[in-house]
């Protein structure tokens, strides 16, 4: 049997090319960003007397198929507030995988706009203070031997860098119990309990007041007057706009699991390469599709048309069909039933762009069984991520 690079050696590139569509219905939704389009389809049209140009090229189409790793993404809007105006429950923790934190919004208030973007386009240089200040609360917490019963604290001698995870432990140990935080006292200790103690807290104070001011505060994000319920991370829009990296998504991840009053119920996923106002109608138009069957009547009416819908017994989910429109609705999803708390949709086609938005129709009410009343629900969300990769395509 031949080898892929052996078949694709024995065509001409535009052969190869036409062959390979047929093989991959997918190939022109991973090359449907405009960057993307213009330089694979280059390489493969533009080197007639050189095959290697071309089943590169192919072979990097193929490869983005089928990768399925996650995605970073940094929070940068909500129009949904944050509960109790706590930055606890800021919207990156949405796309943060972890068992210790959800974004959860303010009350009163339905069809949220999300938006985040691509992690690398904005990441700063590490900074040194931050850098030892994450070493010290990794020792703090795998050499705790009480703490590492939690199971996402990692074990004493591994080297890596502090997670999210345990960072996001070791802010709400220290938020609602800091003496969690200090190591067992030996008993030949001449020390009394209270100077252990105090001679502890202090250098975690300290570290955590360093990772507390390197990271997101309010001061950071834009508030409005008339609207407290809108919130911005400033980002720097040119620098994005001229970067070559995307992110090409094969699997959306929605979950809502956990122990929450008023969890996610009704969601919309969008994809762009240009950053949009979450407030245009380009999103509201998609308010309040709380049924399949309105999502099926909208796109007859006006689109996006559905590709694929998935049911089971506790979930529903509508794949749209990909357009040439600068936003790209990517999928409709509902939990159906209390047990519905994951939807893992499989895409059909390729997502390529910098951005991503989420709109979070409308939350399931459990306040009664959770013996928690408030006037109006919130919505609380656990987890949304991307699974696919991520390429920077050079200019040369």
């Amino acid at each position: 049997m031949f080898a892929l690079e052996e078949v694709f050696l024995c065509l001409d590139p535009k052969t190869a090319f036409a062959v390979f569509r047929r093989l991959t219905k997918q190939c022109n939704s991973i090359v449907q960003s405009s960057y993307l389009r213009s330089r694979y389809f280059s390489v493969v049209f533009g080197s007639w007397h050189d095959y290697e140009p071309g089943l590169a090229a192919l072979q990097g189409i193929l490869s983005s198929i089928q990768q399925r790793d996650a995605i970073p993404l940094t929070a940068l809007v909500t129009t949904g507030g944050l509960d109790e105006d706590n930055m606890f429950w800021w919207v990156q923790n949405m796309f943060t995988p972890n068992h210790h934190s959800a974004y959860c919004s303010k009350d009163n208030k339905n069809n949220i706009m999300v938006g985040a973007v691509l992690t690398p386009l904005v990441v700063l240089p590490p900074d040194p203070e931050l850098v030892s200040a994450h070493k010290f609360i990794a020792g703090l917490l795998r050499g705790n031997e009480r703490l590492r019963r939690i199971p996402d604290i990692l074990p004493a001698e591994s080297d890596e860098d502090l997670t999210e995870v345990e960072l996001q432990i070791a802010l709400e140990l220290y938020r609602v119990y800091p003496h969690a935080l200090v190591p067992e006292q030996p008993e030949a200790s001449e020390l009394s309990e209270e100077d252990w103690i105090r001679n502890h807290l202090s250098p975690i104070n300290k570290s955590l007041s360093v990772v507390a001011e390197a990271g997101l505060s309010f001061k950071e994000v834009s508030k409005r007057a008339d609207d407290p319920t809108y919130l911005e991370k400033p980002h720097d829009l040119a620098v994005v706009s001229a970067s070559k990296t995307l992110f090409i998504v094969s699997e959306v991840v929605v979950s809502r699991q956990g122990r929450y009053t008023c969890p996610l119920e009704t969601f919309m996923v969008f994809i762009s390469e240009d950053w949009l106002s979450v407030e245009t109608d380009d999103f509201s138009r998609f308010d309040n599709l709380l049924q399949v069957e309105d999502v099926v009547r909208l796109g007859l009416l006006s689109g996006p048309e559905t590709l694929i819908r998935v049911e089971t017994d506790d979930t529903v989910y509508c794949e749209f069909k990909r357009t040439s429109a600068q936003l790209h609705p990517v999928l409709w999803g509902k939990f159906k039933t209390r047990q519905g708390t994951d939807i893992n949709a499989a895409l059909q086609q390729r997502f390529a762009g910098k951005y991503v938005y989420v709109k979070l129709i409308n939350p399931e009410n459990r306040m009664a069984e959770m013996h928690d009343i408030h006037d109006h629900t919130n919505i609380d969300c656990k987890f949304v991520g991307l699974n696919g990769c991520v390429r920077t395509i050079s200019q040369d």
